[in-house]
């Protein structure tokens, strides 16, 4: 009666100890370990594709430049795939890495001559990887008319081609 007992706490150590091997070197090898998937977002991306949330900061500063005043709301790390109809001529079909920065721009004084839009934004990582503009198909529109007429946020989407996400 003992030799049963003795197996079947056997054999249910082993089945633990084996299925939290499998769980561990799953989350060494996906890029979507530790990571959301994208059910609800504030500029519909769960509707253009697949995507996961590796990692998200809110209420980040605000920030001004000139006669521009920045609030970031949030940064986000994602990844994931665009839907097909999503034809953009950039598209990587293995997959996409960005970081979506959503920010709310305003005029601290009115001026008639300035120039103000997405050209004059970059992003440089601590790995140096540097993004010389927001990836325009995937990011609001802003402009100093957009910026005079609109209080609301803007989302601005920067592609990572180097960096891995999770280092970020």
């Amino acid at each position: 009666m003992k030799l049963p007992s003795f197996l079947v706490i056997f054999l249910m150590s082993i089945i633990l100890i084996g299925c939290s091997n499998e769980d561990s070197d799953e989350s060494k090898s996906g890029e979507q370990s530790n990571s959301t998937l994208i059910k609800n977002h504030k500029f519909n991306l769960e509707d253009k594709g697949t995507f996961y949330r590796h990692s998200k900061v809110n209420n980040i500063g605000k920030y001004e430049t000139g006669p521009v005043s920045i609030t970031l709301e949030s940064a986000e790390i994602v990844s994931g795939k665009y839907n097909e109809k999503y034809d953009y001529e950039d598209v990587n079909p293995e997959g996409e890495k960005m970081i979506n920065f959503q920010a709310r721009f305003e005029l601290t004084q009115e001026i008639e001559d300035i120039t103000f839009n997405q050209e004059y934004m970059h992003l440089l990582l601590d790995s140096e990887e540097m993004s010389e503009h927001p990836l325009e198909l995937r990011s609001s529109a802003i402009d100093i008319p957009i910026i005079r007429n609109y209080n609301n946020t803007r989302q601005i989407t920067f592609a990572i081609k180097e960096t891995n996400i999770q280092k970020i």
